[in-house]
């Protein structure tokens, strides 16, 4: 970074400005300089921010309806989705195959939005909320926290915990250690129930053959700006 920046000095030096576009060009120029040296900090900083995280590793098998979330040694949830007059729904299990929340899908066309309302028994405690037309973006309050789910390029999904990322969800297969799974990476494994929960939202609807044969346009999905593989 140094080397160019030590060239475009060389370059101004040489050529004084006797016009005010030449003016206009060197204050262009240097703001040029600033800018790019200021994206090659943040994207250094985020590099090593990376680099510095203990991500905590999982893995979801899909299966027809079923998804299975398991550590390296055990299962810890499941969530299997269903059709039940008409309407889509899932439930999600604890590793005792209790169920913890019931999941129903609709979609709104008044508000063009597809909604996911969350039960705890008989409870509606959240709702998950498509925020573009292009249902790239989904968001989540509750117990006054944001969640939200962002859809990207490559298969991958990011999840945000007040607007800092805690979770990505890898369904590309191209780690050979998953070749068979879904990869999971979280900041805490404290936020493993809510991240495997919003995840299942998601997926109410398609089974494993569905998302190998469904090709989405990358144009439509949103850009993953802090990849963690």
């Amino acid at each position: 970074m140094h080397l160019y920046l030590k060239i475009f000095k060389k370059i101004l030096a040489k050529k004084k400005p006797s016009y005010k576009y030449d003016k206009i060009f060197e204050i262009t120029l240097r703001i040029a300089i600033f800018r790019l040296a200021l994206f090659i900090f943040v994207q250094s900083l985020k590099f090593l921010t990376i680099a510095s995280m203990k991500l905590v590793t999982y893995s979801i098998k899909h299966y027809n309806n079923t998804l299975s979330l398991y550590n390296s040694k055990e299962k810890l949830y499941s969530s299997k989705w269903f059709m039940e007059f008409g309407k889509f729904g899932s439930e999600l299990f604890n590793s005792e195959e209790k169920i913890m929340y019931a999941i129903e899908k609709k979609f709104q066309f008044w508000k063009w939005k597809m909604i996911f309302t969350i039960k705890n028994g008989t409870e509606n405690i959240a709702e998950v909320i498509s925020q573009n037309s292009r249902k790239t973006s989904y968001s989540m309050d509750l117990n006054e926290i944001t969640y939200q789910l962002i859809i990207h390029f490559n298969k991958k999904k990011s999840i945000y915990k007040n607007g800092n990322k805690i979770a990505e969800f890898d369904e590309s297969f191209s780690d050979k250690d998953f070749e068979d799974y879904i990869k999971v990476q979280l900041l805490d494994q404290k936020d493993l129930e809510i991240c495997f929960l919003l995840f299942s939202c998601l997926l109410i609807g398609e089974t494993e053959q569905d998302k190998k044969a469904i090709f989405t346009s990358q144009k439509q999905l949103e850009p993953n700006e802090e990849p963690w593989n």
